[in-house]
């Protein structure tokens, strides 16, 4: 693997969610893709303090739709 200088600005993740508490999908594509043409990098998840209130299931989902996007 080639060694790699973080570059741009180190930005922490929010989780977005719908108003009935679900994980909100397009908004986690949505702020991928503005990080992305901004050239923020690396990318850090679940730093704001809700990673404890995020399920399992959740935290993939959102790392999947990241990673896709």
């Amino acid at each position: 693997m080639k060694n790699c200088k973080y570059r741009g600005v180190v930005v922490p993740m929010v989780t977005p969610v719908t108003e009935d508490g679900m994980l909100d999908v397009p908004a986690v594509e949505r702020i991928i893709e503005f990080f992305a043409q901004n050239n923020v990098a690396p990318l850090l998840m679940g730093t704001t303090g809700e990673g404890n209130s995020v399920s399992a299931s959740d935290g993939l989902l959102m790392v999947e739709t990241a990673v896709k996007a």
